[in-house]
């Protein structure tokens, strides 16, 4: 597992690392943890002054509170892991499927489940037999691909002929990588975190991409159910999110990205 990397202050709403220990309590109440994989542009690099459109609103959602906001980059499965179990406040833009038991809010952006294969390979998605005759690569811990693509992977964990995961901080860029180089046949992703990679790497025509029919995940922020204040920095936050909505100040935070509001 790769090491995390330093906290980034964007637009004076994120903070630095929480104070450690003997830090008064009063201060460090104030601060919201929040840990990711890098899922760009949802959650991008924290040294970034681009660190993903969901860090940019949680921070200015929360700075409406007197909040300030802590994110730093781990591998999703630890950050979902070391969250459950109250070591942070909450994971970035996840899925439902991927944090059960946690304390959600509200939506903060779709994810369309999406294929690449290999341009020219001759690839037809006709469901989860597709698949079969090829080598998947799939993501530690990602569980929300949609019914036909996360139950063939879930059917096949087991069998690395069949699925080969990636993990650390950038498993998109990874997996991409894997495919390319022939490791991999195909690979399941999101629709902007793809092409995103994609455009990052200088790739995007050696890579074709095929949508899953109607698998759209909703992601939302996922706050850890080990906290009693869980549930007060949901409220916190929805209503952070709707205030920025309405100022404008959302659609600047997206327009950053050349995402579009998720609500209408």
């Amino acid at each position: 597992m790769r090491a995390r990397v330093a906290a980034a202050v964007v637009a004076g709403a994120l903070a630095l690392p929480a104070a450690g220990h003997g830090a008064d309590d009063s201060v460090s109440a104030r601060v919201v943890t929040v840990r990711s994989d890098i899922f760009c542009p949802f959650v991008c690099a924290a040294e970034s002054d681009h660190p993903g459109y969901v860090i940019e609103l949680t921070g200015a959602a929360f700075a409406l509170h007197g909040y300030r906001v802590d994110y730093q980059v781990i591998p999703y499965a630890r950050a979902i892991e070391a969250t459950r179990h109250g070591a942070f406040d909450a994971v970035a833009a996840v899925a439902r499927e991927d944090t059960p038991g946690f304390v959600f809010s509200h939506v903060v952006g779709l994810s369309p489940t999406v294929l690449a294969v290999r341009k020219g390979s001759g690839f037809v998605w006709r469901g989860p037999q597709s698949l079969e005759p090829l080598r998947l690569g799939a993501v530690i811990g990602i569980e929300s691909w949609g019914s036909a693509v996360s139950g063939y992977i879930a059917a096949n964990r087991d069998n690395p002929d069949r699925v080969d995961f990636s993990g650390g901080t950038e498993p998109y860029a990874m997996n991409v990588r894997k495919l390319l180089a022939g490791r991999v046949d195909v690979i399941a992703d999101s629709g902007p975190v793809l092409g995103h990679t994609l455009r990052r790497l200088g790739v995007a025509d050696a890579v074709e991409i095929h949508p899953v029919p109607s698998e759209v995940q909703p992601l939302m922020m996922a706050f850890s159910p080990a906290h009693e204040r869980s549930a007060e920095l949901v409220r916190l936050f929805n209503d952070g999110l709707g205030r920025i909505r309405s100022s404008g100040e959302l659609a600047r935070i997206l327009a950053r990205y050349g995402i579009a509001d998720w609500e209408p």
